[in-house]
Order: C-alpha cells, then structure tokens, then sequence
C-alpha cells in the first residue's frame, strides 16, 4: 500500500470557515458565502485530493464549489489583501485563467463529460500513488448506493486530480472523481506554468466538508517508477536508455 499526500486545509481561507480536526475538517459557521478553502500544499500530477461532504444546510440555494488555481493563497491574500467571498465568478476572475473552478450539481459537477482514467472496466482508479479501489471513492455513510447517491448528499464523496495530456506533457486535463464516477471538467491547464493548489469552496447549501485520506495499491509499474526514480537524478531521466513512453511517464509523476 501507498498513502496519498498527508492533505490538509491551508491556514488561508474564507472569513466564515472554521478548520479542525488537524485542519481536515472545514466547517462554514453562518451565512452561505466565505467559505472558500485551499489546499495547503500544491496537488501533484496524479494525486488524488478526496473530500466527503459532512453536513448540509438548508435554506440556501447552491452547492459545493471545486476546483485547481494557480493562485498561491499566502502570497495573494497577506498584506492586507481580502480573500473573494465566492470562488465563482469572483476568485475564477482574479488573474484569468489561472483558475479552473466548477459548481457541483446535484446529479454530476457542471459542463463535464463522462470519462473513465485508464480501464473503463477496472474498479481501479489509476493515480501517482497507485490504484484506488472505486469503493473507496463511494460514500460510507448513507443507505443509499452509490447510484441513488446524489452529488451534492451528506456523505457523497468528490475528488480532484489532473494528469498530464499524452498529446502535450506540458498540458494537463482535470478530472473529478463523484462518488466513484469519472467526469472530465477541464483540459489544456498550463501545470508547469505555476503550482496548482486545490480550492473548495463551502458554499450555499454544503455547510461541511473533510478531507479523506485514502491508500493506493502500488502496481508493478508503480514500483519500477519507484526503483528508476529513487536510483537517478530526475533531471537526467531523459537521458536514460528506455523507451521514450516510459521517459514520459517517468517524467510525469516524478
């Protein structure tokens, strides 16, 4: 097994949220703006960020706001600098595109398509730490099954990876991950430009989300990555003896 990035919430977020249990958890405490939330660190190509909606409010209308940006939110909102109260349109507008953001809707995020990463017929999603098993993308915490789930539910399970393009490495295509579901949301997103940090915004009617920390099931390829990467300098891979797809998978999740 191979754990996924030790994730957790940035110390920068919106004016209403309030962050606990070891900055995983994040808790809107009044009104249904404010509640935008950052990763703390960059997302990797390949890594997997997985959050479970853990509480709802009603009365709002609206949803769960996700999504990458390249803005790095202790350098663009220290020295007085107030942080948007809505991820759309306002933080997406900031710096045009540098962000890529989307509302989830209640059956599937919005102006996306069906995708499957790798097999469609493996119950793996394929990741920089492995494969996941698509059951532990499902929610846990509701008697309904996964596809009486509706996206925006106490319980559903949504996570955000990107992976570079096979016909440009230096552009990569964003993927959310729904209850299990694949939906590609966004291509062409410049990843080598900046450092691509997760946003989640707690908006409208999600009142709670945290973080999941899952493992990945190393494969034989995986674990050759592995070998490869920790016997030579990254910055010489292109240089090796090997075939140049394996170079450019070496070069994708190193």
């Amino acid at each position: 097994m191979k754990s996924f990035l030790n994730a957790q919430f940035h110390s920068c977020h919106g004016s209403n949220i309030i962050l606990c249990g070891e900055n995983r958890t994040a808790l809107r405490k009044q009104s249904f703006a404010n509640g935008i939330c950052f990763s703390e660190k960059p997302l990797k190509p390949g890594e997997l960020f997985l959050i479970e909606i853990g509480m709802k409010e009603v009365g709002w209308s609206g949803h769960l706001r996700l999504g990458l940006t390249q803005i790095n939110p202790l350098d663009a909102f220290s020295d007085g600098n107030l942080l948007p109260q809505y991820a759309l349109p306002d933080l997406a507008n900031l710096n045009l595109g540098t962000s890529w953001i989307f509302p989830i809707s209640k059956t599937a995020p919005m102006q996306s398509q069906n995708s499957i990463i790798g097999n469609s017929k493996s119950p793996f999603i394929k990741t920089s730490c492995g494969n996941v098993h698509r059951g532990l993308l499902q929610p846990t915490t509701s008697n309904k099954n996964s596809s009486e789930m509706l996206a925006t539910d106490t319980g559903s399970r949504i996570g955000v990876l990107y992976i570079p393009t096979k016909e440009n490495k230096d552009l990569a295509e964003m993927h959310f991950i729904v209850n299990g579901d694949d939906y590609l949301q966004a291509t062409d997103i410049p990843y080598k430009k900046s450092n691509l940090f997760v946003v989640v915004d707690v908006y409208g009617t999600t009142k709670q989300v945290k973080i999941i920390q899952v493992n990945g099931i190393n494969t034989l390829q995986s674990l050759s990555k592995d070998v490869i990467l920790n016997s030579v300098d990254k910055s010489l891979v292109s240089q090796l003896p090997l075939p140049e797809s394996l170079k450019d998978y070496l070069h994708s999740y190193s």
